[in-house]
């Protein structure tokens, strides 16, 4: 072996040490687990030392190829390669150490050497003894990169690999040098590369079918945390890349199996419903469903624990949305009953949304597309009549409260009508089996009997007028005691309240003006029902529909809320009873309202518009009273008036 080319690049390799003589260097070789064999080198004949503790070395078991030195020598970067070789990440940390020449020194030192040596010894016993020394790095290399290995390393140990994949490649290619004659153009990559290429497709092919679930997951997690918790655990599909890089192939593949079956339990039309009116849903409020919201919050109150803790109950919640959604498009049967279309209009109108927009909304859903058009038509039929349930008994209510003639026990045969109709609407069990005809054909009854000329807004504010009627007797006693403010035309009040109100206003300011100038309207609407008190039903009614100023007031949007001047009137009905009975130049008048300004007056200065107003509370009125500059001036005057005055003489008034 000393003549032999290995032997030579061996003793180049000891003189490249610089051992000088006498100094002697103790070398340790472990190879796989047999006892390490120690030498005490000098000067001289490295190489037949050297061979004859390889010669001496017997092992079969692939573990680690270890080389130390007790002295630091130029070779340590090939040290650095062989030691500790003993897995994939101890390898990475070995070639990320070497750069890429030293990296080349080490290729072209004794490794290369001993696979060639291997492969071109004629003689059986020196290849022995340089495959005994060889063996343990070629089998450790083997179960490195075998299949069980790789599959089990995380990615990002295989990316290191990647990156270093023309080591690697040089690597295997000196150890398991390929067979038969190979042009160096023709050869693809090796079995390692091409192993760690495979794991690493299939890491990103199962990494990316989480991804392309992960928006949907993340929606369910936001919204629905309990019922996601379970997989985000066991998947951790929510965790950033850069964790989820420390996951092995094997590891990915079982989170994307994971995910895959958890889905499986919706199914694609729940999965379908989800996406389309939460995950992909318009971030514009007025594009939004509210009834699928609606409906599957009812759903997760239904739940045990108030939601969802199981993906199966969640399923049968979606389904059961998705077919009630149906239904109320009559894409499905049964219908909807009665009670659950009001549950349905109540949640529309609570909000503020027409049946006409949420069926839109709902028909942009691929599988409600082929909702009739009278879906729209037949919804908002059963909302108006059952809408109507509480004002027509406020009908009742104001017609009894105030004995109109047409309320007297089957006096009127109209209002008898409405007086059954009412009382069917309100028999909830009687009326669920009604369908949308027979809906519209009572509707349209009870639209006959009021106002069968006007829609249905106008119907409402009609309505509107009796239930505030209900509770305004201070206002009905007003003008049903005062005949003269009625007009005789019966269309109004009289020429004589105007005259007294006008007179009243052109005294008044601030606040008062505003309490006496909204009561005229009122008085009007009043006057119109003391005038047809006696009248039959149907008269009443008419007289009303006839009159500009209330349908005036009748056709405006439910949400302003018609003739609420009538219930403010009622509230301020003191202060306007004592106005018209005892004028505004009366010293009582005055002193009143100077010794409530006098007891409880705040100032209230208004910074932006550079003014100041003195409020204070009168109790005859509903709200504070303000008086600004011009009403102030308007009172002081106003006692200077009454100094003059007898009953003055008793009070302080310049004090």
């Amino acid at each position: 072996a000393r003549k032999s080319e290995f032997a030579k690049q061996l003793c180049k390799t000891l003189d490249n040490l610089q051992l000088t003589s006498g100094v002697e260097t103790a070398i340790s070789f472990a190879l796989a687990s047999m006892f390490p064999a120690t030498l005490t080198l000098r000067q001289g004949d490295y190489a037949s030392q050297l061979i004859t503790a390889f010669h001496e070395s017997r092992s079969t078991a692939p573990a680690s190829l270890a080389f130390w030195s007790s002295l630091t020598i130029r070779l340590a970067t090939s040290s650095k390669l062989l030691a500790q070789l003993s897995d994939l990440d101890s390898l990475l940390h070995a070639l990320d150490d070497l750069g890429s020449a030293a990296l080349e020194d080490c290729y072209l030192g004794v490794i290369p050497r001993l696979a060639l040596l291997c492969a071109q010894k004629s003689c059986d016993g020196e290849a022995s003894a340089f495959r005994t020394i060889l063996q343990p790095l070629q089998d450790q290399c083997s179960t490195i990169f075998s299949k069980d290995e790789l599959v089990a390393a995380p990615f990002s140990r295989l990316d290191r690999c990647w990156n270093h994949k023309t080591s690697l490649q040089r690597l295997e290619e000196i150890l398991f040098p390929p067979k038969g004659n190979q042009p160096a153009e023709a050869k693809g990559p090796t079995l390692w590369v091409a192993a760690i290429e495979e794991h690493m497709v299939n890491w990103k092919c199962s990494y990316d079918e989480i991804q392309r679930n992960r928006p949907l997951l993340e929606s369910l997690r936001v919204r629905i945390p309990e019922l996601t918790s379970a997989l985000d655990a066991e998947a951790g599909f929510s965790e950033a890349e850069e964790l989820s890089r420390g996951k092995s192939p094997l590891r990915m593949r079982n989170d994307a199996k994971a995910v895959a079956a958890w889905l499986a339990f919706l199914g694609a039309e729940k999965l379908e419903l989800w996406n389309h009116f939460v995950l992909n849903a318009s971030q514009r409020a007025a594009q939004k469903s509210l009834l699928f919201s609606w409906l599957l919050d009812k759903q997760r109150c239904a739940q045990a624990n108030g939601s969802w803790e199981r993906v199966s109950a969640f399923s049968t919640s979606l389904a059961t949305v998705r077919a009630t959604l149906a239904r109320l498009l009559h894409l499905q049967q049964p219908p909807l009953s009665l009670d659950e279309l009001m549950e349905v209009g109540n949640e529309l109108k609570a909000g503020a949304r027409t049946p006409a927009d949420e069926i839109n909304v709902l028909r942009a859903f691929p599988a409600f597309g082929a909702a009739p058009e009278t879906v729209c038509s037949d919804l908002e039929t059963v909302l108006q009549l059952y809408g109507l349930r509480k004002p027509l008994a406020s009908v009742f209510t104001a017609l009894d409260r105030f004995e109109f003639a047409c309320a007297a026990a089957d006096a009127d045969t109209d209002l008898a009508q409405i007086r059954r109709q009412a009382a069917e609407l309100a028999e909830v069990e009687a009326i669920k089996g009604w369908d949308a005809q027979q809906c519209q054909e009572r509707l349209q009854l009870i639209k006959d009997l009021l106002c069968p000329e006007e829609d249905h807004v106008a119907l409402l504010g009609l309505l509107s007028l009796f239930e505030r009627l209900g509770t305004a007797d201070k206002a009905w006693e007003f003008v049903h005691s005062r005949s003269e403010y009625v007009a005789s035309s019966g269309d109004g009040y009289s020429g004589v309240f105007n005259d007294k109100a006008e007179d009243f206003l052109s005294q008044l300011g601030g606040e008062d003006h505003k309490i006496l100038e909204n009561f005229k309207p009122v008085v009007s609407w009043l006057a119109i029902l003391v005038y047809n008190q006696q009248q039959p039903f149907k008269q009443l009614m008419r007289a009303l529909c006839s009159s500009p100023k209330v349908m005036a007031q009748a056709r405006q949007p439910p949400d302003t809320r018609p003739f609420l001047q009538l219930s403010v009137a009622e509230g301020n009905m003191d202060f306007l009873t004592n106005l018209f009975h005892k004028g505004l130049g009366g010293l009582d008048s005055v002193l009143w309202q100077f010794q409530h300004i006098t007891a409880q007056c705040v100032y209230v200065f208004h910074l932006q518009i550079a003014e100041l107003a003195l409020v204070y509370v009168d109790p005859q009125k509903q709200h504070a009273s303000a008086l600004g500059h011009a009403q102030v001036l308007d009172f002081e005057q106003r006692l200077g008036f009454v100094q003059h005055e007898e009953k003055a003489r008793e009070y302080d008034i310049d004090g």
